[in-house]
């Protein structure tokens, strides 16, 4: 009886660490571009820094300062650095400042398809 149990106990183990957290999951979405002007982390950041602002219960989760991996449909990736709430945004969807958005996508095209995840 004592085998199972510590079997039971192993491969309730197993399975909790094999479930992917929430601030690794990916999110498939489009992302946008915004104007990062006195955001939700009372930050002004300069227009030249790779910010984003995710929706709200992303944001509500993991904070200002946060950092997001950000990928294309053709395989562009930028890293930003989450500095605001995004009350607009569409599940999954995200804004990014323009030093970001250029990395990944060309402003006339609005917005990209990305995956996107918390890096932890």
């Amino acid at each position: 009886m004592r085998g199972k149990k510590i079997l039971g106990a192993a491969l309730a183990a197993v399975f909790t660490v094999s479930v992917a957290s929430p601030a690794s999951a990916v999110t498939i979405g489009t992302a946008g571009l915004f104007l990062p002007v006195l955001t939700t982390c009372n930050l002004l950041p300069p227009l030249f820094q790779e910010t984003a602002r995710v929706p709200a219960e992303a944001f509500d989760e993991h904070g200002c300062g946060a950092e997001i991996e950000v990928e294309a449909a053709g395989g562009q990736k930028v890293t930003a650095k989450v500095t605001d709430r995004c009350g607009v945004c569409a599940r999954g969807d995200i804004d990014l400042s323009p030093a970001a958005f250029d990395r990944i996508g060309r402003r006339d095209e609005g917005r990209v398809k990305v995956t996107w995840n918390f890096i932890d």
